[in-house]
């Protein structure tokens, strides 16, 4: 079909980003999958186009939390203020799923679950962040003997 010989991803129940992957991939094989199930066994059930949309929908709106899971784990040291940009981002993409709602109801329920869960997780971390003085915050921070010192003085 002169595309790229690419094999299906299988889902791995311990990470969560194994089944972005999964359904990452299927989506870019879709076609050939359809073709090789059509020829192998006509009587295999498919995929409704309802359902390839789900899963399209799917993973545009899980995307951005495997680019952030990416990014965090890359880091050797993350800083608090990065964590704070990065679980605001991921609340705001959330929120405009949520003012833009899907037509299909397992995709709203997702968006519906991971602005639930985030709000569980990060609500009372983010406070807390938010509270502590900048220098503890930042990439560039000064050191804590540092900044006791200049308070001293």
């Amino acid at each position: 079909m002169g595309q790229e010989q690419l094999r299906l991803k299988q889902d791995v129940v311990t990470r969560w980003n194994s089944t972005f992957y999964m359904l990452k991939r299927i989506l870019e094989v879709k076609d050939p999958v359809i073709s090789t199930l059509a020829l192998v066994n006509a009587s295999l059930p498919t995929l409704s186009l309802e359902e390839w949309e789900i899963i399209k929908e799917t993973v545009d709106i899980v995307k951005p939390f495997e680019e952030v899971t990416t990014e965090v784990s890359a880091e050797r040291y993350v800083t608090a203020s990065k964590v704070i940009l990065m679980a605001r981002g991921l609340q705001r993409i959330v929120a405009r799923n949520q003012r833009n709602p899907s037509i299909h109801k397992p995709v709203n329920d997702l968006v519906d679950s991971l602005m639930t869960e985030m709000l569980k997780r990060f609500s009372k971390v983010l406070r807390s962040l938010l509270m502590l003085p900048a220098w503890t915050r930042g990439s560039k921070s000064k050191p804590l003997s540092t900044a006791k010192q200049q308070t001293r003085q």
